[in-house]
């Protein structure tokens, strides 16, 4: 274990990158890279090297990125003749997403950073 100036980690080789993969299975590789070159830091940073504003605001960003996904899910079924077979998938419901939101915004608000809010575009037909 590694006590950082964020918190307690289990490993003490622990990168930024490891560490964001870890808060979702749903947060793909560029999700990360996304996230990564928006609070400006390399994939391979060891999380002791870093401090809590930066470990939290990039966990911020993840969150954000996750309320981007579609409310619903994601299976893969295979059928041959008279067997199928149903493997792995996801699901994100609407709750989740509150959630992630929540996170993201706890978290910008910890440390004064703005938050960003979602427009709704309306279209009108004359």
């Amino acid at each position: 274990m590694c006590e950082c100036a964020s918190g307690i980690y289990d490993d003490a080789a622990d990168t930024i990158s490891e560490h964001l993969a870890r808060i979702s299975p749903l947060l793909t590789e560029g999700d990360i890279r996304v996230v990564l070159v928006k609070r400006r830091l390399a994939h391979n940073t060891p999380i002791e090297d870093m401090s809590e504003r930066e470990i939290d605001l990039a966990e911020a960003e993840a969150y954000y990125k996750l309320c981007d996904l579609p409310v619903g899910g994601q299976t893969v079924k295979d059928v041959d003749g008279s067997w199928s077979h149903t493997e792995g998938g996801w699901t994100v419901s609407g709750e989740n997403i509150k959630q992630w939101r929540q996170k993201y915004i706890d978290l910008r608000e910890k440390w004064g950073e703005k938050v960003i809010t979602r427009r709704k575009i309306s279209i009108i037909n004359l």
